[in-house]
């Protein structure tokens, strides 16, 4: 999350220069895959019993992430241009960051499930 932060906020940055643009555009593109990768990763420790339903939901959240971003992106494109639409998404992928860091630095007690029916 991190590098398509640096990616998207660089785009912001220095987008007029092609060099640049293109290398930022580059570490966006890296930065896509390990993302979903990661999360496809923890799910069967998430559902272990049911994996299946859990990777079909994370890769429907991943789709639905990917709409809500164009959707953002369509809304906020005719009104602050091209940067300011790289500024908006780097933004919010720092206010993710953010929740990701705080959920690993809060103290995790004892978790109860409940019990299957």
């Amino acid at each position: 999350m991190a590098v398509q932060a640096v990616g998207t906020l660089g785009l912001y940055a220095t987008g007029s220069d092609p060099v640049a643009a293109a290398v930022f555009l580059a570490v966006m593109g890296c930065a896509l895959g390990p993302v979903f990768m990661a999360t496809q990763h923890e799910m069967p420790r998430c559902a272990p019993g049911r994996t299946d339903m859990a990777l079909a939901a994370n890769s429907g959240g991943y789709n639905a992430g990917i709409a809500a971003g164009a959707a953002i992106g369509a809304l906020l494109l005719p009104r602050v241009e091209v940067r300011g639409t790289f500024l908006a998404g780097g933004l919010l992928t720092v206010g993710a960051c953010a929740v990701l860091l705080v959920e690993r630095l809060l103290p995790h007690g004892s978790v109860r499930t409940p019990a299957p029916s």
